[in-house]
């Protein structure tokens, strides 16, 4: 259950699922845009070894919702986005445009996602030889309610369900916007009832994976509390630096 170390001999891959619905319009899309360009740079800083960049980790966006629906944003080794993090950095800009149009196909997101995997695992396993290969991430940035929650919550369990060959289920993890103030932010539950009948919270918390042990460490270097055997990767209604501390722990049992 994602015990594998990431190395330059068993890189991982992580999945970034982003919101990109009319829904989204206006700080959602910013922040939204904001947590994975600052979880990149993490990732970024974790696989240097003295002047080198290694290829530790393979990174995937995926957006939706968007004017072109669903599709593969940006995707390659953290080394590649070298020079557009650099940017990013310089210019206080983020890796990804910040978007917002249209309906929220989030069933359609984790089907991509899927055959995102499965074409990793297969090429990993042609090349890797007796390295293990660890289990790939997915995580999930949206503010609301799929257009079909039965749909994207089949979807979801199929990705969730894929098998690697080394080290257990693919993982997925979610983040839920919301800043209101009469909302509850709600942490890593490890029961439905504390969503206290929230729609989207308890969606969510069907398609989230349990904390592994290493993933239990790394929030709480994130300065997560209440973590628990039995925790779900999963946040609803975040609010201030939550979200990207969040995105950022899930990108960072490499780094463990």
């Amino acid at each position: 259950m994602a015990q594998i170390q990431w190395g330059t001999k068993t890189p991982g891959h992580i999945i970034y699922l982003i919101d990109q619905s009319g829904s989204m319009s206006g700080a959602n899309e910013q922040k939204a845009a904001e947590s994975i360009t600052a979880a990149m740079m993490d990732t970024l800083t974790g696989c240097i070894q003295g002047k080198e960049v290694r290829n530790r980790v393979y990174v995937t966006i995926i957006g939706y919702g968007n004017e072109n629906g669903v599709s593969v944003v940006k995707e390659g080794w953290i080394a590649d986005f070298v020079n557009e993090l650099q940017i990013c950095k310089k210019n206080n800009s983020t890796i990804i445009a910040p978007k917002s149009y249209g309906m929220t196909p989030m069933a359609e997101a984790f089907a991509l996602a899927n055959k995102c995997i499965t074409t990793w695992l297969s090429q990993r396993e042609s090349v890797q030889g007796d390295y293990k290969i660890p289990a790939p991430i997915v995580i999930n940035i949206t503010d609301g309610y799929p257009d079909n929650a039965n749909e994207a919550t089949a979807e979801a369990q199929k990705v969730m369900n894929i098998v690697t060959r080394d080290d257990g289920n693919v993982l997925v993890f979610n983040i839920h916007m919301d800043d209101s103030a009469n909302q509850v932010e709600i942490k890593f539950p490890t029961t439905k009832s504390v969503l206290n009948g929230v729609p989207e919270g308890e969606f969510l918390y069907d398609i989230s994976s349990e904390m592994t042990t290493d993933f239990i460490e790394v929030a709480r270097a994130q300065k997560f509390e209440g973590i628990v055997p039995g925790s779900k990767g999963f946040v609803v209604n975040a609010k201030g630096d939550t979200l990207v501390r969040f995105v950022t722990f899930g990108s960072g049992v490499s780094q463990h």
